[in-house]
């Protein structure tokens, strides 16, 4: 399973400043400019950590694909039942919403992220991951608020400015908004990369045309 703040989503590799503690993919893995010269990459980070069973306490002949749902199936349970020990526990309901992630469950997701949010809004990490959830469950423009909220507790926060920016672009149509996101990033970190290691200033430069 990923890593969370530890998770580093558009992770490692060479990224911005900030990225190595965030986490995930939100269309998928390294994506690339979609639309111009092949396609846009949204990476989308997020952060927080959860478990991974050892090799050694696995079975040896399960199928990968069916031993990582039933691993993910059992780190939703064991994090219910955290929240339910613990339900003003910020990070608790963080770790459920993470495990939600890994398991496709957006709107539980959501759900869990709003309630760590709730209890914690200073967070940038969980707003980010909220946003990326919104997205997946076609909700652009919620997402665009969640990052802008991240952007708000964090104005250093390099994952949330750039995924806005996908936002933006792919789902809301506003390249100028777009660029006006990464160009936000640049001023924060000049040498932004994308995790495959393209400059966020050649997509910027792309997008903007000549």
């Amino acid at each position: 399973m990923r890593e969370r703040s530890g998770r580093s989503s558009v992770e490692q590799a060479a990224h911005p400043r900030g990225l190595n503690r965030e986490t995930a993919l939100l269309v998928g893995a390294l994506c690339m400019i979609v639309g111009f010269i092949g396609g846009v990459v949204f990476q989308a980070y997020r952060s927080g950590s959860v478990g991974e069973q050892s090799p050694a306490h696995r079975p040896a002949a399960v199928d990968p694909v069916e031993r990582n749902r039933s691993e993910t199936a059992a780190d939703v349970e064991a994090f219910e039942a955290m929240v339910s020990a613990q339900p003003e526990s910020a990070e608790a309901w963080m770790h459920l919403g993470n495990a939600c992630f890994d398991a496709g469950r957006h709107e539980d997701a959501i759900r869990a992220y709003q309630r760590s949010l709730k209890i914690d809004p200073s967070d940038a990490n969980v707003w980010t991951d909220l946003g990326v959830m919104y997205r997946r469950a076609g909700r652009p423009r919620e997402a665009v608020e969640a990052f802008d909220r991240a952007i708000a507790a964090d104005p250093a926060h390099e994952a949330s400015r750039f995924n806005k920016g996908i936002v933006l672009l792919h789902d809301l149509e506003d390249p100028s908004g777009a660029v006006a996101a990464w160009k936000g990033l640049l001023r924060i970190n000049p040498a932004a990369t994308t995790a495959n290691g393209r400059p966020v200033s050649d997509i910027v430069n792309t997008v903007k045309g000549p």
